[in-house]
């Protein structure tokens, strides 16, 4: 017998996730265009709001690893790290938000919609990625719970890979918001700013990748694992 679908969590998974990758966005957007100024780097029109968010995820990646060296990835640090870039945000560009969304056009945004609504669906779904299992989880726990520990590879050898995309992933490991649910949220946002941003871009060749991208399953088999490879 088929199980039911629990229409009311459903969409609130839907739209927790929607949520977290919106404001995940607002804070990597103005990290984003702090990391580009110290850099010296001009950006320009509505694809370089993209590039904002892809510089934001960096500098996030840079700062937790240097943050790690000393402290835990807890929830202190990720409230130290994404509240002043969303406070930010609503502060300056609240305003601006409205004209941006006309710009994108109507089309565009029913793409972007129903582009995000599957993502979404698909990325709260359990982990189904083996290695998820084996070290993924435990990798993070660790981040979450201790700063970096020497030698941490003779006690698991896959835990001695210290992969600084599992510091990102801790980071959004945060109790009462995304506690448990950082491994649904960590690649399916990158996932799902890399259509948006193909989107945005709007010409042949990006179009036909958001195409090719709905008919590839493996980043299906990704988007709901905590999983580095992508």
């Amino acid at each position: 017998m088929n199980q039911a679908i629990d229409i009311s969590s459903f969409t609130y998974n839907i739209v927790l996730m929607i949520t977290a990758w919106f404001l995940l966005s607002l804070s990597f957007f103005i990290w984003g265009k702090f990391l580009a100024k110290i850099l010296g780097l001009k950006i320009t029109g509505r694809k370089g709001i993209i590039a904002y968010i892809w510089l934001g995820f960096a500098f996030c990646i840079c700062f937790f690893s240097i943050y790690h060296l000393f402290l835990p990835i807890n929830a202190f640090a990720s409230c130290l790290f994404y509240f002043p870039g969303i406070i930010y945000f609503f502060l300056k560009y609240t305003k601006k938000l409205p004209e941006f969304i006309k710009s994108i056009g109507s089309k565009n945004i029913i793409v972007i919609l129903l582009t995000l609504f599957a993502a979404s669906a698909i990325a709260i779904q359990a982990p189904t990625n083996f290695d998820t299992g084996l070290y993924h989880l435990n990798s993070i726990r660790w981040n979450n719970e201790f700063h970096i520990i020497k030698g941490i590879g003779n006690l698991h050898s896959r835990l001695g890979f210290n992969q600084t995309f599992f510091l990102y992933c801790a980071s959004l490991n945060f109790h009462p918001f995304l506690n448990g649910y950082a491994f649904h949220v960590s690649n399916s946002f990158l996932y799902a700013l890399f259509f948006v941003g193909m989107i945005l871009n709007g010409t042949i060749i990006d179009l036909l990748l958001v195409a090719l991208f709905f008919f590839i399953p493996m980043p299906y088999y990704w988007i709901n694992n905590p999983t580095p490879d992508i």
